[in-house]
């Protein structure tokens, strides 16, 4: 009986690690061969995310992507809102959101990723398709979505008349140059009125 839950505990992990390796390697593949050939890699997708198995990708996190295997590929995702007053000057620059607590602000970054990966899948949709209903709705979603992340603390803040929301990624340029700083891109920049 022991031996047989050890047997059965050892499948389990060998079976998750190959699905971590072969996600990790797709998604790096992939990344890569798309940035650089700008086409898609004829790859078997062995052991890929599909709909079968996507429960388990999500259960685990093996779905949220290995970035950090790829050259130049951002792996750190964060809002950022800035709050202007009548004259467009800058009042106040938030990144947190008022969050104090580590959990709080790691699920603000876990937000930050999903948003940036809705938007990158939104994208796709409008090559394919852009009069379609569903890429208004997701476009939609996204607006609104960054639009309520600043809206309670803008009624707050005395004089503010607007504030811009923007998911920004930082990209490392390290394999070049140790001492240069990293990039930031704005995947998505959004001016809303306070009121």
């Amino acid at each position: 009986m022991e031996k047989s839950k050890q047997f059965l505990l050892t499948l389990f992990f060998i079976v998750h690690l190959l699905l971590i390796f072969f996600q990790g390697a797709n998604t790096t593949i992939d990344n890569y061969w798309s940035y650089h050939y700008k086409s898609k890699p004829n790859l078997p997708r062995f052991f890929t995310q599909n709909k079968k198995s996507e429960w388990y990708y999500i259960l685990t996190g093996i779905n949220t992507g290995y970035g950090f295997y790829g050259i130049k590929t951002s792996s750190k995702k964060y809002f950022k809102i800035s709050y202007y007053d009548n004259h467009n000057k800058l009042i106040l620059t938030d990144r947190f959101f008022g969050l104090n607590s580590t959990n709080g602000i790691q699920r603000l970054g876990g937000y930050s990723s999903y948003m940036a990966n809705y938007i990158a899948d939104t994208e796709k949709l409008i090559k394919e398709d852009s009069l379609s209903d569903l890429v208004k709705f997701r476009r939609q979603y996204i607006t609104k979505s960054m639009k309520w992340l600043g809206k309670k603390k803008a009624y707050l803040i005395p004089n503010c008349n607007s504030y811009r929301v923007e998911l920004l990624t930082i990209v490392p340029d390290y394999y070049k140059d140790v001492n240069k700083k990293l990039k930031l891109y704005a995947l998505q920049s959004n001016l809303y009125h306070a009121k």
